[in-house]
């Protein structure tokens, strides 16, 4: 049986998790109320693309490498991971998935994040790091990771690639996602219907200096706007999964509180009833002695 006074310590100490994690669960959801005003790209701007593609493919075919997989190419997988505490189920899962993605050990890691090429590290498997996303989501760090696959891309040093990262459904809930940034599959490009570009003159349309340039320009601002929405995914992951683990954590404390107080009350009752017949032995003693 625990004694008596580590139970009240224990007590006591359960009172100060629960004030930490009472006060870190209201800085996540404050968090998370100032992320989401952090939109993503809008489906404007998606369609607005679509329809430049719809408009260059119309006067002629698009002939760029990174629209051709070159399946004798090694495959490139990016995961993004998340440096933040409380947030290791997330990051195990996205490695995972990352991992199933792998069909060969020639295949190309790119690591966004600490915690995850630390896992790589562990292991003494080769991998490329990169840092991981701030909740700013900077320029810099799109330009960073866009600049590595385009090259690599474009140097015959891997055939695909593909990006492995949480993606938000709601506020404390996510499922692990992948995409494939290159080469680009034409459906991904193409408007919806037919009538985006109904109302362009092809004939007056001027492509300037060719139409394989001005794809890989339009190819460049994809992937601007994709690894935002991507990024912004994944942060918001990160944090409704902390702010999750948080309330969880809450919870058990307070099961964990109950069950300790239900020990010391029964500890201590136990102990009065004990001084009590101790007492009553004594005065009954004392009673016929007399």
């Amino acid at each position: 049986m625990i004694p008596i006074a580590e139970l009240k310590q224990n007590l006591e100490l359960n009172k100060s998790l629960g004030s930490v994690i009472e006060t870190l669960k209201a800085g996540s959801a404050i968090q998370v109320r100032e992320f989401q005003a952090k939109r993503r790209a809008s489906d404007k701007l998606f369609m607005m693309l679509k329809e430049c593609f719809d408009a260059i493919s119309k006067r002629g075919a698009i002939k760029h490498p990174l629209f051709f997989y070159d399946k004798e190419l090694p495959s490139c997988i990016i995961l993004v991971t998340s440096d933040d505490g409380f947030v290791g189920e997330l990051n195990s899962a996205v490695i995972n998935a990352a991992l199933e993605e792998r069909k060969s050990q020639n295949d190309e890691i790119v690591v966004l994040g600490e915690r995850g090429a630390g896992y790589f590290e562990d292991r003494s498997e080769s991998f490329i790091p990169f840092p991981g996303i701030s909740e700013d989501i900077k320029p810099a760090e799109l330009r960073s990771i866009k600049k590595h696959i385009i090259s690599r891309y474009s140097n015959k040093r891997i055939g695909q690639v593909k990006i492995v990262y949480p993606e938000s459904t709601s506020v404390g809930s996510w499922k692990v996602a992948v995409t494939q940034l290159l080469p680009l599959v034409p459906a991904q490009l193409m408007s919806d219907t037919a009538q985006n570009t109904s109302n362009i003159d092809l004939k007056d349309l001027l492509i300037e200096p060719s139409i394989n340039s001005v794809a890989e320009g339009l190819v460049n601002l994809w992937l601007d706007v994709v690894l935002y929405n991507i990024f912004w995914s994944s942060k918001f992951s990160e944090f409704g999964a902390r702010l999750m683990h948080l309330e969880g954590s809450e919870q058990e404390l307070g099961r964990m509180k109950q069950q300790l107080s239900l020990q010391y009350f029964k500890h201590v009752h136990a102990l009065a009833d004990r001084t009590i017949r101790e007492i009553l032995s004594a005065r009954i003693g004392l009673g016929k002695a007399s």
